[in-house]
């Protein structure tokens, strides 16, 4: 079996993936497509197929050869490195919370500036590339791919004999993380038992209703538990939520103005 990994890039992957097994004569025959992180698809090519058929409609993306098993590791491994930005930003970003006079947000900005990240062209240009957005504390990662590709890793090394403690200190401070949320509240919070909180972004990430491994799950259950009020808005995934949460000491406002317009305190888990 051949496999070949292409970049799509400015095209969203799975349209692409389709388009391309739809343009490809027999000759090109896919056994099946797997979206393989951010601007990528494995094509796995049937016995005896040919991948220059393949690469003949990639659309100008960027193809490379390689077995099954490598192309597969190119998958976990890009999701993995994006995690560990993640968990790397939100463990500086706790430190500058525990300091509190310095601003987490300045330190990433200034970080990202650095010329080997964001490299500047003879015009002028500052180039920004997309893992920079990765560069930024929040309030952990969530979803279908992170948290399992990552887990995936590191059981998979358990199982060759290889501890990836820096992948298992990743996915430890992503785990922790909505725990940093909740103490930075009850600093300004002490006692949150009947009190309004307003949590604004339900999804793991802006543009989805999806809430799978979301951070918001675990700060929405540990206000209800405090005995706060809840009052959860997110632009797309209110039914999504409303189904995993119930209506047990928490609201669904239908705005952001409603949502906020009595809290306590306001908690922004997504940002849109």
């Amino acid at each position: 079996v051949a496999l070949v990994m292409a970049k799509a890039a400015r095209r969203k992957p799975r349209e692409l993936a389709d388009e391309i097994v739809s343009a490809l004569p027999d000759d090109g025959r896919i056994a099946r497509t797997e979206i393989a992180g951010p601007g990528f698809i494995n094509f796995f090519l049937a016995e005896g197929a040919r991948n220059d058929t393949v690469r003949a409609v990639l659309d100008g993306g960027d193809v490379v050869r390689t077995g099954t098993r490598t192309a597969e590791m190119i998958k976990y491994a890009a999701n993995a490195l994006l995690a560990t930005l993640i968990s790397f930003s939100n463990e500086v970003g706790n430190l500058c919370a525990t300091l509190d006079d310095i601003d987490v947000t300045d330190v990433l900005h200034g970080v990202q500036l650095d010329k080997r990240f964001t490299p500047i062209l003879e015009d002028g240009t500052r180039v920004w590339p997309g893992f920079t957005s990765y560069l930024e504390a929040g309030c952990g990662f969530g979803g279908s791919c992170f948290p399992k590709d990552v887990k995936a890793l590191v059981a998979h090394g358990e199982r060759a004999g290889a501890s990836l403690s820096l992948l298992k200190s990743v996915m430890a401070i992503n785990e922790t993380q909505p725990e940093q949320v909740m103490r930075l509240l009850r600093k300004r919070l002490p006692t949150l038992a009947g009190k309004d909180v307003a949590v604004l972004g339900l999804a793991f990430k802006p543009g989805t209703d999806d809430v799978r491994e979301s951070p918001s799950i675990s700060v929405v259950n540990a206000l209800r538990n405090d005995g706060a009020h809840v009052h959860a808005y997110d632009p797309v995934a209110r039914g999504p939520a409303q189904a995993l949460f119930g209506d047990d000491g928490i609201t669904y406002p239908a705005s952001l103005d409603d949502a906020v317009r009595a809290a306590d305190a306001v908690v922004l888990m997504t940002r849109w």
